[in-house]
């Protein structure tokens, strides 16, 4: 853990140095109903920064059970006049359950973006992610369980005027959470502009069990309210 936060740290520094973009993001989420790691309010720390076609972010979230790290880095190499960007990437993300489990998950995707004239953005991100699963009682016999699963999100957003921008999210993940799919989270939010450098966002989560095998029901949703801070 100590070794992840250094290098959170490093991260934040850097890309704030170099970045051309450099924001952070401080969350406060509240649970409205309950999955196994999902029981109690928890606070996320997130930042992100872009320099030429390079994109990154990384994030930590924090609870009395559970320390999540997550970060990913993409380029963008093809940028079209008409809006439209192609790219490629790689994420990690750390879980460690109190002395219980812990998960490693490496995820490979392309994504691609597109802005209309009107203010409307999609994004969509295709991939594979590979997750690594150690249970402390386990570890003797199987030290680590391995699964891979694909990866989908698609993004939309839509900026209806100069201080309002909404937001929906439909995704095999969640950014510090991620199942095998079949497995959804739906997310939509808003943020509010208007106020120098700050952006209030407030927005609400689902996640959705055995959405392709058997009847399909809500096992976690949570509030958050968070600030990003817009510092480059």
């Amino acid at each position: 853990m100590k070794k992840i936060s250094l290098f959170f740290t490093i991260f934040l520094f850097i890309t704030n140095i170099w970045g051309q973009e450099f924001s952070t993001s401080l969350f406060g989420s509240f649970p409205i109903t309950h999955d196994f790691t999902n029981q109690e309010p928890f606070f996320q720390l997130i930042a992100d920064g872009k320099y030429s076609i390079f994109q990154a972010d990384g994030g930590i979230s924090i609870t009395n059970r559970e320390f999540n790290f997550t970060t990913h880095g993409f380029v963008v190499p093809h940028n079209f006049s008409n809006g439209l960007s192609i790219g490629y990437g790689a994420g990690y993300h750390h879980l460690k359950y109190q002395n219980i489990f812990n998960q490693n998950n490496l995820q490979i995707s392309a994504k691609l973006e597109y802005t209309t004239k009107h203010n409307f953005f999609i994004k969509t991100n295709v991939g594979v992610l590979l997750l690594f699963t150690t249970i402390n009682y386990l570890i003797k016999t199987n030290p680590v369980i391995f699964s891979n699963s694909w990866c989908i999100e698609v993004l939309m957003s839509k900026q209806f005027n100069q201080f309002i921008k909404g937001y929906l999210i439909i995704s095999s993940f969640d950014y510090f959470d991620y199942p095998n799919l079949g497995i959804p989270f739906i997310k939509t939010g808003v943020e509010f502009s208007g106020i120098p450098y700050i952006t209030p966002i407030l927005d609400y989560t689902i996640k959705l069990e055995d959405m392709f095998t058997s009847t399909t029901y809500v096992s976690g949703s949570y509030i958050r309210l968070g600030v990003k801070a817009h510092l480059w």
